[in-house]
Protein backbone atom coordinates (compact mmCIF):
# COMPACT_ATOMS: atom_id res chain seq x y z
CA UNK A 1 0.00 0.00 0.00
CA UNK A 2 2.75 2.41 0.40
CA UNK A 3 4.62 1.49 -2.20
CA UNK A 4 3.37 4.65 -4.36
CA UNK A 5 4.61 7.18 -1.10
CA UNK A 6 6.36 9.32 -4.40
CA UNK A 7 3.07 9.99 -5.57
CA UNK A 8 2.06 12.17 -2.48
CA UNK A 9 1.41 15.34 -3.18
CA UNK A 10 2.26 17.67 -0.32
CA UNK A 11 2.40 21.44 0.09
CA UNK A 12 4.67 24.27 1.92
CA UNK A 13 7.39 24.14 4.54
CA UNK A 14 7.60 22.55 8.22
CA UNK A 15 9.65 24.90 9.98
CA UNK A 16 6.39 26.53 11.69
CA UNK A 17 3.69 24.91 10.38
CA UNK A 18 2.76 22.65 13.62
CA UNK A 19 2.81 25.98 15.85
CA UNK A 20 -0.23 27.31 13.35
CA UNK A 21 1.95 29.83 11.30
CA UNK A 22 1.08 29.23 7.95
CA UNK A 23 2.61 31.71 5.91
CA UNK A 24 4.23 29.22 3.20
CA UNK A 25 2.87 30.14 -0.15
CA UNK A 26 0.87 27.16 -1.75
CA UNK A 27 0.75 25.40 2.17
CA UNK A 28 -3.18 24.11 2.42
CA UNK A 29 -1.74 21.05 5.03
CA UNK A 30 -3.34 18.42 3.01
CA UNK A 31 -2.12 15.32 1.03
CA UNK A 32 -3.51 13.87 -1.30
CA UNK A 33 -2.98 9.53 -1.53
CA UNK A 34 -2.29 7.89 -4.30
CA UNK A 35 -6.02 6.27 -3.88
CA UNK A 36 -7.14 9.75 -4.52
CA UNK A 37 -8.02 9.85 -0.89
CA UNK A 38 -6.64 13.68 0.46
CA UNK A 39 -5.23 13.53 4.17
CA UNK A 40 -4.45 16.71 6.39
CA UNK A 41 -1.97 15.28 8.50
CA UNK A 42 -1.88 18.50 10.65
CA UNK A 43 -5.21 17.11 12.13
CA UNK A 44 -3.83 13.79 13.20
CA UNK A 45 -0.31 15.36 14.05
CA UNK A 46 0.14 16.79 17.15
CA UNK A 47 3.62 18.07 18.94
CA UNK A 48 3.39 19.05 22.78
CA UNK A 49 6.29 19.62 24.91
CA UNK A 50 4.32 18.14 27.88
CA UNK A 51 3.74 14.68 25.49
CA UNK A 52 6.05 12.69 24.68
CA UNK A 53 9.22 14.64 25.59
CA UNK A 54 7.57 17.03 22.52
CA UNK A 55 8.26 14.36 20.03
CA UNK A 56 5.65 14.28 16.84
CA UNK A 57 2.35 12.00 18.18
CA UNK A 58 -1.02 10.83 16.56
CA UNK A 59 -3.36 13.66 18.30
CA UNK A 60 -5.19 12.77 21.36
CA UNK A 61 -2.64 9.84 21.92
CA UNK A 62 1.20 9.13 23.09
CA UNK A 63 1.39 6.99 19.52
CA UNK A 64 4.87 8.48 18.38
CA UNK A 65 4.78 8.81 14.14
CA UNK A 66 8.18 7.37 14.66
CA UNK A 67 6.92 3.97 16.39
CA UNK A 68 4.34 3.78 13.17
CA UNK A 69 7.09 4.50 10.56
CA UNK A 70 9.51 1.81 12.47
CA UNK A 71 6.18 -0.23 12.23
CA UNK A 72 5.63 0.07 8.34
CA UNK A 73 9.80 -0.10 7.78
CA UNK A 74 9.10 -3.75 9.10
CA UNK A 75 6.88 -4.94 6.90
CA UNK A 76 3.22 -4.11 8.91
CA UNK A 77 0.35 -2.78 7.10
CA UNK A 78 -1.81 -0.33 7.85
CA UNK A 79 -4.18 -2.67 9.85
CA UNK A 80 -1.88 -4.45 11.65
CA UNK A 81 -0.74 -1.40 12.50
CA UNK A 82 -4.36 -0.05 13.68
CA UNK A 83 -4.57 -3.38 15.38
CA UNK A 84 -1.63 -3.08 17.21
CA UNK A 85 -2.37 0.61 18.37
CA UNK A 86 -6.50 0.51 18.66
CA UNK A 87 -6.17 4.18 19.67
CA UNK A 88 -5.23 5.27 15.98
CA UNK A 89 -7.16 5.03 12.89
CA UNK A 90 -6.09 4.31 9.33
CA UNK A 91 -6.01 8.00 8.47
CA UNK A 92 -3.80 8.52 11.24
CA UNK A 93 -1.32 5.80 9.40
CA UNK A 94 -1.72 7.62 6.20
CA UNK A 95 -1.13 11.40 8.39
CA UNK A 96 1.98 10.01 9.78
CA UNK A 97 3.79 9.15 6.35
CA UNK A 98 2.72 12.21 5.22
CA UNK A 99 4.18 14.42 7.90
CA UNK A 100 7.32 12.16 7.49
CA UNK A 101 7.29 12.98 3.50
CA UNK A 102 7.21 16.81 4.71
CA UNK A 103 10.08 16.17 6.68
CA UNK A 104 12.63 14.81 4.11
CA UNK A 105 11.43 17.47 1.58
CA UNK A 106 12.70 19.90 4.37
CA UNK A 107 16.42 18.26 5.43
CA UNK A 108 18.57 15.81 3.43
CA UNK A 109 20.80 13.51 5.28
CA UNK A 110 24.72 13.40 3.53
CA UNK A 111 24.83 9.71 2.63
CA UNK A 112 27.70 8.07 1.29
CA UNK A 113 28.51 8.07 -2.82
CA UNK A 114 27.42 4.61 -3.91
Amino acid sequence: MFANCGVLLCYGVIGERLAGRDHAVGWRGVAKWPSGETVNWREHITVDPAICHGSACIAGTRVLVTTILDNLAAGLDEGQIVDSYPSITRESVRAAVCYAAELAKERTLALPAS
